[in-house]
């Protein structure tokens, strides 16, 4: 068996990298932001692999969280447009079925998302950590 981390990443930077956009903005995908620049970003975080199989399918179930991260140096953070681009994200990734080189994605499936807000003392960070659920078979 392959473990699908590596081609499962790639399929979901190239699904998001360059078209999810808040007003006129592209988002950065797995790319921080300039250190002086307070926008939204998305990072491809955990992926957890389960083996899954039935005497009629055998695959891989695969947990992968995203987390859309944006900071900003007042109090004033955007949750307008953090949950705009999570929508923007779900909406590219969940029930879209496509083959990577070595696997077959069955399907992908939302399973959460979490939002939480940091304070620091120079502003805030939002995060809203989306979980995904795919399932995969081996080509």
């Amino acid at each position: 068996m392959k473990l699908p981390n590596n081609e499962l990443r790639t399929f979901v930077y190239n699904r998001l990298n360059g078209v999810i956009t808040y007003l006129t903005r592209v988002i950065a995908v797995d790319s921080l932001p300039a250190a002086d620049t307070l926008f939204s970003y998305i990072h491809l975080s955990n992926i957890s692999i389960t083996e899954s199989g039935t005497k009629d399918q055998y695959g891989t179930r695969s947990s992968f969280d995203i987390e859309v991260v944006q900071q900003s140096q007042d109090e004033l953070a955007n949750y307008e447009e953090i949950e705009s681009v999570s929508n923007d994200v779900v909406d590219r990734l969940v029930d879209y079925i496509s083959d990577t080189p070595n696997f077959n994605i069955v399907w992908c499936h939302f399973i959460n998302a979490i939002e939480t807000e940091e304070l620091t003392d120079t502003g805030r960070t939002l995060t809203n950590k989306i979980t995904l659920e795919y399932y995969l078979t081996e080509l």
